[in-house]
C-alpha cells in the first residue's frame, strides 16, 4: 500500500480538527502530500422557496469555500507546528480500556447514540451529516452550512455547478498552509464526492473524523463515513472524536485484526509495508469472542480455537519486511469491546482492518466485526480495500 498522497476531508468544527490532525500526522511521518478537500452542493438551482438569484447563490458557495478552505489552511500550520514543536501530548482521555486510553469498555450490542446512519446510495442521510456538519451533504440544506471555492480550470465566476466538478479553494488557489493542496469538490453526497475526488487525484488514502454523536474517544460512522466505507477505491482511516485536540506527536505502532484468509493475508502484507514506511512496529491481533458460562466440550473447543488462532498469527508474521520482530496476540473476551479491552495500546496506536470478503474487489468494504471493531476502538481505524 503506497501512502504518498493522503486526501483529508474537511468541515469547520471539531470533526473536521480531528480528520485534519490526524491527516497531518499520516502525512508528515509518511513523507506524503497532503491535499484538504471539502465538498459542496452543486449549484444549478439555489435551494429554498424564495428562489434567489442563481449568481449570489454561486457567490456565496464562492465565499463559504474561501473562508473554509482558509480556516483549514490555519489549522494545518498550528498543526504541523505542533509536531515539530513535540506538542503531541498521546492519548485524550482516560486509562486503558476507557475513552482515550484504548478500545474497548463500551459492550457490544450496546445502544449506538447515531439517529440513524445514512444510506450509501443518497446524499446526506444523517442529521449530523447534513450541511453544517460534514463536507458536502444536500442542497437541500439550504445556503448558510455548505463551504463552495472556485471551479478549477474555470472563470472566477462561479463553481459551474457540475456534479464532481473539481474546485480549487482560497484565494487564488494556490497550495498553502505548510505546502498542503486545499480543494473544494462538487457533488450532491459528501462521501462519494470524496471518493470521486479521491479517484481523479490518485490519492492513496482518504482521512475524516468521526461523525458527532459518539462518545469523547469513540468513533460514529455516519453518512459521509457509511458511503467511504461501502465504496471507497482506497483505504479509508477514521479518527476518534475530540483525536485533535491534543494528538500524538507520531505513531508508534500498527495493529491488524487477523483471521486467517486471502483478504487478512493481503491486509498483512500492506500494513507490514506501512509500518516500514512509518519506521513503527506492527502487531497482530486476533480476537476469540466467548460466552460467560461454558460446558466442558465448549471450553476443549476454545482451546483449539485459541491454538489456531496463535499458529495463524504466527504464520502470518512470518517473513514481514517491518525490519524488527512482529507481535502477535490473542485477545478473549464476551464481546469485541472486551477483547479490545484485555490488551495495552500505546498513545500513537492505529489499528488495521481488512474489507469483508463478499464486498466487491478493489472497494473498500466494512465486514460486521470490522464494523465492531471501529465502533469499539478509541484508536483511528483505517480499513483497507479488498485485494484478490
Amino acid at each position: 500500500m503506497r501512502l504518498d498522497d493522503v486526501l483529508a476531508g474537511y468541515v469547520p468544527g471539531p470533526r473536521g480538527r480531528d480528520g485534519l490532525a490526524l491527516a497531518v500526522l499520516l502525512a508528515e511521518q509518511a513523507h506524503a502530500r497532503l491535499t484538504v478537500a471539502t465538498v459542496q452542493p452543486p449549484a444549478r438551482s439555489t435551494p429554498g422557496p424564495a428562489r434567489a438569484e442563481e449568481s449570489a447563490w454561486r457567490a456565496y458557495l464562492r465565499e463559504q469555500a474561501d473562508a473554509t478552505l482558509a480556516q483549514a489552511r490555519e489549522l494545518v500550520t498550528e498543526l504541523r507546528g505542533g509536531l515539530e514543536g513535540g506538542l503531541g501530548g498521546g492519548p485524550s482521555g482516560g486509562p486503558e480500556g476507557e475513552p482515550g486510553g484504548g478500545p474497548g469498555g463500551e459492550p457490544e450490542g450496546a445502544p449506538d447514540s447515531r439517529p440513524g446512519d445514512g444510506p450509501s446510495d443518497g446524499p446526506g442521510g444523517d442529521p449530523r451529516d447534513r450541511p453544517g456538519s460534514d463536507p458536502g451533504g444536500d442542497p437541500r440544506g439550504g445556503p448558510g452550512t455548505n463551504p463552495g471555492g472556485r471551479l478549477e480550470g474555470a472563470p472566477r465566476g462561479g463553481p459551474g455547478g457540475q456534479p464532481g466538478g473539481g474546485l480549487k479553494g482560497g484565494p487564488g488557489g494556490e497550495p498553502g498552509g505548510g505546502g498542503a493542496e486545499y480543494v473544494a469538490h462538487t457533488h450532491r453526497g459528501s462521501g462519494r464526492g470524496l471518493v470521486e475526488l479521491a479517484r481523479r487525484r490518485g490519492a492513496d488514502v482518504v482521512v475524516i473524523g468521526s461523525a458527532s454523536g459518539s462518545g469523547r474517544g469513540r468513533i460514529s460512522v455516519g453518512s459521509t463515513a457509511d458511503q467511504l466505507l461501502h465504496s471507497s477505491s482506497v483505504p479509508v482511516l477514521l479518527a476518534p472524536r475530540g483525536y485533535g485536540d491534543q494528538p500524538p506527536a507520531a505513531f508508534d505502532r500498527l495493529t491488524v485484526a487477523y483471521r486467517r484468509g486471502p483478504g487478512c493475508d493481503a491486509a498483512v502484507k500492506d500494513a507490514a509495508g506501512t509500518a516500514a514506511a512509518l519506521g513503527v512496529p506492527l502487531r497482530l491481533v486476533t480476537l476469540v469472542i466467548s460466552s460467560g458460562r461454558r460446558a466442558r466440550i465448549e471450553e476443549e473447543m476454545l482451546v483449539r480455537l485459541r491454538d489456531q488462532a496463535a499458529a495463524d498469527l504466527h504464520a502470518a508474521a512470518r517473513g514481514r519486511p517491518t525490519g524488527r520482530a512482529v507481535e502477535v496476540e490473542v485477545l478473549e473476551g464476551r464481546n469485541v469491546a472486551q477483547a479490545l479491552g484485555t490488551t495495552s495500546w500505546l498513545p500513537g496506536e492505529m489499528i488495521i482492518c481488512a474489507s469483508s470478503d463478499t464486498g466487491p474487489l478493489r472497494r473498500v468494504f466494512l465486514g460486521d466485526t470490522s464494523m465492531k471493531i471501529v465502533r469499539a476502538s478509541t484508536c483511528p481505524v483505517m480499513i483497507l480495500t479488498r485485494e484478490p
